[in-house]
């Protein structure tokens, strides 16, 4: 993953690995994860169908309001999306595991129709790729970017049905901490391969409780101290 702070204006997403034009450090960080989906699977609690976690080691989804320097998953069961934190760099008083919506399933295995092609952002990497972008207003009527990108002739199967997938690329949070007005995660080792629910989708039941308290991590107290300490996960809120 890519959190790109500088240098963006004249070098935008999809990247190449590494950013071309780009410089490491002065323009931008780089981080590692992994992504697991299970369109198959369908919960316990029968609510929705498909699965997904995102995986980031020691550097969190840079789209909160918070210093993102430590480890956090985002796991999808059916309707409901967890967010869970661990005990080596968990920030103090942050729960292992929250509910970060009751409403957020795993993109469809079509979900690529929904978005508008870009040629624009399909030559940014030797015109190699096939890259879609949807482009949403912010409250400040800013643009907020989402981007999926594929290799145009690359292909994960004989039949030639699923492209090999790229990047993800994003506007994310401008705000300081985390300073990423873009992101970009590209996708290394991507193969068709069943997710091991030991290490995926089974974290939910090892770590969450039966009732998970809903997450508080937009909040502007959480922003003025990034340390947690100001709010109460057990009150009643819309997460």
């Amino acid at each position: 993953m890519y959190r790109v702070f500088a240098g963006y204006q004249e070098n935008l997403p999809p990247y190449a690995d590494p950013p071309a034009g780009l410089e490491p450090v002065r323009d931008y960080e780089k981080t590692q994860g992994a992504t697991y989906y299970d369109d198959a699977y369908v919960p316990a609690d029968g609510d929705g169908t498909g699965a997904m976690m995102e995986h980031y080691e020691k550097y969190c989804l840079p789209i909160f309001p918070i210093d993102s320097h430590f480890t956090c998953s985002f796991i999808s069961l059916g309707n409901k999306a967890y967010f869970l934190t661990y005990d080596a760099d968990r920030p103090p008083n942050m729960p292992p595991c929250c509910l970060f919506s009751p409403l957020n399933h795993p993109p469809r295995r079509d979900f690529v129709k929904h978005l508008p092609y870009s040629a624009e952002d399909s030559t940014h990497v030797n015109d190699t790729l096939q890259a879609y972008r949807y482009i949403a207003k912010g409250p400040d009527d800013s643009d907020i970017w989402f981007g999926y990108a594929f290799y145009r002739n690359e292909w994960l199967d004989p039949a030639h049905e699923f492209q090999r997938p790229q990047s993800f690329y994003f506007s994310g949070s401008p705000t300081v901490p985390p300073d990423a007005p873009f992101v970009s995660q590209n996708y290394v080792d991507f193969r068709m391969e069943a997710p091991d629910p030991a290490t995926t989708w089974d974290l939910i039941a090892k770590t969450c409780p039966k009732e998970p308290p809903p997450c508080h991590l937009f909040e502007p107290e959480a922003a003025r101290s990034s340390q947690w300490h100001d709010l109460d996960f057990s009150r009643e809120e819309k997460p």
